[in-house]
């Protein structure tokens, strides 16, 4: 359950951050580099992709009945 959180604020954090996303993944490797509209763009797609998986797994964790 740990990982779907964990899962959930990179996601996020993609989403409302992709340029320092970014910067932390392959812009601090790089001098002189900006990324380029395209990849912005993959990192907020995949970003809410992984907020949407770890918010239905979320809901299923707590909607199961507990044995």
């Amino acid at each position: 359950m740990l990982f779907v959180f964990v899962l959930l604020i990179v996601g996020v954090f993609h989403l409302v951050a992709p340029r320092a996303a970014w910067y932390l993944h392959i812009g601090w490797k790089l001098r002189d580099a900006e990324p380029s509209d395209g990849y912005l763009m993959f990192l907020r797609v995949t970003g809410g992709a992984a907020c949407l998986f770890s918010l239905i797994f979320i809901i299923a964790a707590f909607a199961s009945p507990h044995s």
